[in-house]
């Protein structure tokens, strides 16, 4: 099972005079809307075909795309996409998820791979000599930014009053 957690040093620094007047910070909606932005771009980028760095995938072989079009998949030329229950690509059902969401008692997300499919996801993750390494599971730039620009937005507001 992969996890993963978004940790702000930037956020934490300006939310550390908060806490240290003894106000407490809830920030289990911003985190839950975090990792749905994460999910949401994972799925998306498998989609489009590159993977956490925003870098096309490799191309599949030719035999690879010959045997899903026998096996009668939509799209045998998209890597990753077969079947969708790993990546959630096609219909956004399955693929990556939002395993336990924030609390304001406990306030971290987690964001999963369905586990049922997950030693493949490790597999394209890590890749081998026969199958290239296509990290498709993780946080990209982009969502990183989507998410600090949503972050800024609310402290903002906080900081206003």
């Amino acid at each position: 099972m992969a996890k993963l957690s978004v940790n702000s040093v930037q956020l934490e620094r300006k939310l550390k005079h908060l806490m240290t007047r003894g106000l407490k910070v809830d920030l289990s909606k911003q985190i839950n809307e975090s990792a749905g932005i994460i999910v949401k771009d994972i799925k998306e980028g498998v989609a489009v075909g590159q993977d956490i760095h925003e870098r096309r995938f490799k191309p599949l072989k030719r035999a690879t795309v010959l045997s899903k079009q026998r096996k009668g998949m939509p799209f045998p030329a998209n890597p990753l996409i077969g079947t969708s229950a790993m990546t959630g690509a096609l219909s956004g059902d399955g693929g990556a998820y939002l395993k336990k969401r924030a609390t304001p008692n406990n306030q971290l997300a987690q964001v999963s791979a369905p586990m049922k499919k997950a030693p493949y996801g490790v597999f394209h993750m890590e890749g081998n000599d026969n199958l290239p390494q296509r990290k498709w599971f993780g946080v990209s730039k982009t969502a990183e930014r989507l998410i600090m620009k949503n972050m800024n937005k609310w402290l903002g507001r906080l900081l206003r009053g």
